[in-house]
């Protein structure tokens, strides 16, 4: 059932939900999101060719939205200006792939060890030198307990 409050945000221009999210309105964000939830994430997931940082950024431009609904200029169409937070988003999200490499774990160097296989090293465990402590405490205090020579 749409609720009078539900039916209100349809018949409200974008431009409108975003004065009144300017003012406080969550419900305006909320009806937003919802109307652009399709097209807004059809383009990201094209954009990105991944669902899950197709839904990072659109709750990343979204954000976006709300940090600056203030700033938003009236008289100013809403959707381009949605579009162009997500683009820059979407060219943020390229320049940081291109900065961080991808190197998958199992893939093996020119001696045949993969990555994993370095990572956990021939060194001792790092819980080792406790170990060792506590069974020294133990052997010292079972020869605390023993008898005295007699």
């Amino acid at each position: 059932m749409v609720t009078p409050r539900e039916d209100a945000g349809r018949e409200q221009s974008d431009e409108a939900l975003m004065a009144a999210l300017a003012q406080g309105d969550s419900g305006a964000l909320r009806t937003l999101m919802q109307r652009y939830r399709g097209p807004l994430y059809g383009y990201l997931v094209r954009m990105l060719s991944s669902k899950d940082d197709a839904e990072d950024l659109f709750q990343e431009v979204f954000l976006r939205v709300l940090r600056h609904a203030g700033r938003f200029e009236a008289g100013r169409r809403f959707r381009p200006w949605l579009y162009t937070i997500a683009g820059n988003l979407v060219r943020n999200t390229y320049r940081w792939r291109s900065y961080r490499q991808n190197v998958p774990l199992d893939r093996e160097d020119d001696e045949g060890q993969s990555l994993a296989g370095q990572l956990q090293g021939e060194g001792e465990a790092p819980s080792a030198p406790a170990e060792r402590a506590e069974v020294a405490d133990a052997v010292r205090a079972a020869v605390e307990a023993l008898p005295p020579k007699g």
